[in-house]
């Protein structure tokens, strides 16, 4: 569970937080190149652990909630693909089809 949200919210720190929010410069190579390389790590460790399971442990569950809504809309806003990962992509389209989620 600290493997891709993590690097997630490293993006989005970078990104949108520091340059929109906090009026600071943002986009450090380092830390861009750090949560890439650990997106492009855990993606495949996410995507075999959702392999014949519907949610992450099986049964939906608090992991899914904590994982899953970063991945609802950052791949989009960070720039990052998840289009290789089959698993991942049937995982959130169920977690999206939960009549909750979107009100959420």
């Amino acid at each position: 569970m600290s493997g891709p949200e993590a690097a997630i919210d490293s993006l989005a720190w970078e990104l949108i937080i520091k340059p929109m929010v906090l009026k600071q410069p943002g986009n450090d190579p380092g830390i861009m190149a750090d949560a890439h390389a650990r997106i492009d790590r855990y993606l495949p460790v996410l995507d075999k652990q959702l392999d014949g399971r519907d949610y992450i442990v099986g049964p939906l569950s608090v992991a899914d909630f904590v994982v899953g809504p970063r991945f609802d809309r950052a791949p989009d806003l960070l720039k990052f693909d998840i289009s290789p990962f089959a698993n991942i992509a049937a995982w959130l389209k169920r977690l999206r089809a939960k009549p909750y989620w979107q009100d959420a």
